[in-house]
Formats: C-alpha cells, structure tokens, sequence
C-alpha cells in the first residue's frame, strides 16, 4: 500500500507540476490573476490528496479506535424514537457491529439489551419506564440511568469521539501497559479495535475478538487518566494473544484455573489503573466497595486456601470448590489481585511480576515466599495448597515458551 501511495504522490505531483508549468504560461498579463488562483486551488487539492494518503497508512495497520457500533447505536435508537413497533431483528446491523458481536453475541442478551433500549427510547413506553425506575435496583438502575444520561448528552458525547478518535490516547496507553510486560515484545502490527459504543459504564478486553470494548458515555465521565484506563485493556490483550501460555479454561468447569488467571490477569493490569485507589480523593461509591474487599483479602485468602486444601484431599471436588474459591473473588478478582500485586512489586520489583505473565500460577508461589518470610504480615498458603497447585499447573500451561522470535507481531 506505501509504494501505491508514494507512487501515486510522484504522479500526481508531476501532473501538477507540469499543469501549471505547461498548460498556464502567461502570456498575457491579464491572465495572472486567472493562474494564481488556480495554482492556489491546485495547491490545496495536492495537500488534501497527501493527508487523505497519510490516513489510509495510519489506518492500515495496529490498533485503533472504531466508531461504527457508536454510530449505529444512535440510528438504532432513532428507529424506536419513530416508529411505534420494532422488533429486536430490525437491530441485526447493530448486533453484528464491532463491539456489540462480542458483547451481546446470545439471543439472551441481546433480549436484554431490547428491553433497556425500547424503553428508554420510546415515546409510548414513558409510563412503563417511569414505573421501571422506580422498582428497579442495583445493577438495574444503574443501567437504565446510564442509557438515560447518555441519550441526554448525544451532542456532547458524539463531539467527543470526534476528538477522541483523532488523539494520542492509544499511544499513551500502550506506554502504560508496557509498564508491565518486557520491551522484547512488539505490537505495532497489532489489529485490535478499539470499538466506541453505549453498553455499560466500563469497558472491557476480548482478546480471542481483537476487540476492546469501551462504553463512550464512561470515557467521557471519566476525565483525566483515561490512558492508564484503557492500557489496562490493552495490558489484557497483548498479554493473552502473545504471551501467556495458558490454555484455554471454562468459567464453569474450569473454575479454579479461571479464579488464578484472573488474579493474576486483573492484580497486575490493575496497577496500571488502581495502583493509588486507596490514597485516591474523591472516592467514588465503586472505589469505597473495591478499597474494602481489598482490606479483607487476607480473609479472602485463607477461604481460598481452605476450600483448595479439600480439593487436595479429594479431587472430585474440584468442581464444586472452585466455583466456591471464585465467589471468594469479589469485584472479579480485581481488589484481591491488586493486593497481592502490589505485595510482589514491593518486595521483589516489576520484574518478578513479568515472571507471572507466561503462567498466573507463580503469581500466588512469588506471593507466598513473601508471607512466609513476613512474620504474620501476610496470610501463608498452606504446603498443601501449594503443591496441589504445582502438580495441576503442568496440566494447563502449555509447554511452549515465550520467546522474543515467536512472539513478535
């Protein structure tokens, strides 16, 4: 595509050069005013020709924003603000957009997305709405509140993505993700997307998708930081697509593995975000719940370390005890995970952590060393516990390992 490109330049600037040189002599005074301004059009046609193939190279290749699921949220949303019946098929171009294919990929959720958009959306669904919110609750609410103020604040937010997708914002979140992962890697060449839409007040990684899912009425509320927000995404991503060698674990059958992983995956991109939520100002009702699971994390881990010294005796309660050491892992694991993060990078430094990333299980052996030689500082996992982990750990990581060769992209 460059030598296209560059190509192109040269013809284009040969025919422009010999337009004006051969086809507009001025022979005639009269003329010159005539000839200056076309050379002045032709001019800006040359600069507008050059920007226009400096943006199809920058958008050939690594990672960058994609406004196509925002965009197609608001003409999905204006079809319920017109007409009187929709059905949930007349919203299959939004369902198989970038972004909401990861997310609401299920009939199921995609039901559920229905229900909060042609409600929120719909003249003739003002009574039921009302009614809505005044029964609903937690998780509920707070989604029906954030379609609300993100249809209040259309303006503001679609004026935002025009600025946001045209800003440095990704460069300096790759700078905060690799905070945690070895300079050897490289990801120029990486094609994950970036996908702006409305879902929920968050975002989130789905490496298997190359997609990042980011809600744009919570990147705007956001404010200063955003980078190191979306660098713990993009920590997430290269982490799973070059360098870690864990096979792939199920949420159901999988349970413990997937509790590990995520301690691990969350502890440490959690520093690139959290690292100072408990010194924080202004603490939001999010961070006040986040900062007290983090406070009982060592409660949370000697649950952990009990249920896992069953399994150790009896294996066939695998299953059922690691569903229970997940419930043990509020928040998805982030408090617990920052926790013991930043008991690692304490004691041992940012390159112990990098040991981590290949496999989550040395995440818990790095912390342990550190509590057994804490003096009660830190809860100690059991011998038990650990060896058990040890002997299952060859069962999931895959042999192969990471090398600067194979993992480059």
């Amino acid at each position: 595509m460059r030598i296209v490109l560059y190509l192109s330049n040269i013809t284009f600037n040969k025919w422009r050069s010999g337009l004006i040189s051969n086809h507009f002599e001025v022979r005639n005074e009269n003329l010159s005013q005539t000839v200056g301004i076309i050379k002045t059009i032709m001019n800006r046609l040359f600069i507008y020709f050059v920007l226009f193939n400096s943006l199809l190279i920058t958008s050939s290749y690594g990672q960058q924003f994609s406004h196509e699921s925002f965009d197609l949220f608001w003409k999905s949303m204006h079809k319920f603000e017109t007409q009187d019946v929709i059905s949930i098929e007349q919203l299959d171009e939004l369902w198989n957009s970038p972004g909401y294919s990861s997310w609401t990929g299920s009939k199921r959720s995609q039901n559920i997305y229905f229900n909060y958009f042609s409600l929120v959306n719909s003249p003739h669904l003002k009574d039921s709405l009302r009614n809505e919110l005044e029964r609903s609750k937690g998780y509920r609410l707070t989604l029906f509140n954030h379609f609300l103020e993100a249809k209040q604040k259309q303006l503001e937010l679609t004026d935002f993505v025009k600025r946001f997708i045209v800003s440095d914002v990704i460069e300096k979140a790759k700078k905060q993700a690799f905070k945690y992962l070895p300079d050897t890697l490289s990801v120029d060449n990486d094609n994950t997307i970036i996908s702006l839409m409305i879902f929920q007040p968050d975002a989130f990684a789905v490496p298997e998708d190359n997609v990042v899912l980011m809600d744009v009425l919570f990147a705007y509320n956001y404010g200063e930081g955003i980078e190191k927000f979306l660098g713990h995404e993009l920590h997430h991503i290269y982490l799973s697509k070059y360098i870690s060698r864990l096979k792939l674990v199920d949420y159901e059958n999988d349970a413990l593995i997937w509790s590990i992983d995520k301690l691990r995956n969350e502890g440490i991109a959690d520093l690139i975000d959290k690292e100072n939520i408990l010194e924080k100002n202004n603490k939001t009702e999010y961070d006040l719940k986040y900062i007290d699971h983090y406070h009982n994390s060592k409660q949370h881990l000697e649950a952990i370390d009990s249920l896992l010294q069953e399994i150790a005796k009896d294996n066939s309660i695998l299953k059922e005890n690691g569903k229970k050491i997940r419930g043990e892992l509020p928040f998805s694991a982030h408090p617990t995970g920052l926790y013991l993060a930043k008991i690692i990078k304490e004691k041992m430094g940012t390159e112990a952590l990098l040991q981590c990333l290949e496999s989550p299980f040395p995440f818990l052996y790095l912390y342990n060393d550190i509590a057994m030689e804490s003096h009660g500082e830190y809860y100690v996992i059991s011998i038990q516990s650990i060896d058990y982990l040890k002997k299952i750990e060859k069962e999931f990581i895959d042999i192969k390992q990471f090398t600067t060769k194979n993992k480059r992209h």
